[in-house]
Order: C-alpha cells, then structure tokens, then sequence
C-alpha cells in the first residue's frame, strides 16, 4: 500500500547520543538539521505525503510515556550530555505514529565529525517505517558538509530518494 502521511520523529543526534529537541530554539537550534529537515521536507515532500512534524511528533511521544527532558540552554550543557539525553525506542516511535494516524514514522539520526584536514563532515541516515507492521519501507543516507556550508545539500538528497523511491 503507498504511504500516504507520515510522522517525523525527533532526530537522534549521535553525537550526544541523544534525540535533538524539536521545541528548543535557543543558541545552536538555527544550526540543527532537525529543524532544517522539517523545513525542507514540507517543500520537497509536501506534495507526495501529508507530513506531521517533529514538534507534534513529540507531543505523542510524551503521551505515550517517552521520558522527555527540556533543558534550556541544551547545547551549552553538553559538557554534560546526561543533563540533556533523552530518546525513544522504535516500539514507542511506532505507538505515537499510530496514534497521530500516520501509515509511516520517519526515524532520522545525525552525526557530524571532523575529517582529517579538519573540515567538517555531516551524516544523516532515515528509516521509514511502517506503523502496521514495524517493517522498514525504505532506507537511505548522505554525508556531505553540514548543512550551514552545503546550504541543506545532504539533506536535500535524502529528501528528493525518499520523493522518488519510498512506497
């Protein structure tokens, strides 16, 4: 069956090792692909599915008993990644899609790291999912600069496969 709406779940930031806060839009939010994704997808995406951002996604998630902690000022906590770890699993990924009525999440994760030159490198990787039956429908990544450098490039490749190749 085509999938026809679909519920982004927060990034999970591998770094942190933690899922990105769709609500914090404090110093570093401008930055995170999480709220540039969400952005792009409406664009690239909007016309191929009905897609509920990471904002309601959340909201969901937290009714369905995921353990969320807000921490103002998150990014400069990070000397302290416990004070702001937070995530879900795909169980409880699966439980919110359905209960916004979604036929598919989409589980985005990221990571940025330096290339030995020092250039900065990002890496995302999706999953979408469906919530029937827990299968992956399709799968795909990118790396690439981050997207501040690349204007959204890394993101935009996943965004277009996911256009032209999810069910």
């Amino acid at each position: 069956a085509r999938v026809k709406k679909v519920a982004i779940m927060p990034f999970f930031d591998a770094n942190l090792l933690s899922n990105f806060d769709p609500l914090y839009a404090g110093p570093g939010a401008s930055s995170l692909p999480a709220k540039m994704f969400d952005e792009r997808a409406r664009k690239v995406l909007g016309d191929r599915f009905d897609l509920i951002g990471q904002e309601a996604a959340l909201e969901s998630l937290k009714a369905v008993g995921v353990d969320y902690r807000h921490v103002t000022g998150a990014w400069a906590s990070a000397a302290d990644p416990e004070a702001i770890r937070w995530g879900m699993t795909p169980k409880q990924a699966l439980e919110s899609g359905r209960a916004l009525g979604a036929d598919a999440v989409l589980l985005c994760a990221q990571g940025q790291y330096m290339r030995q030159k020092g250039a900065p490198v990002q890496a995302v990787s999706v999953r979408l999912i469906s919530v029937e039956t827990g299968k992956v429908l399709w799968g795909g990544y990118s790396s690439g600069q981050p997207g501040v450098f690349s204007r959204g490039m890394v993101v935009d490749g996943l965004l277009h496969s996911i256009a032209k190749e999810a069910p």
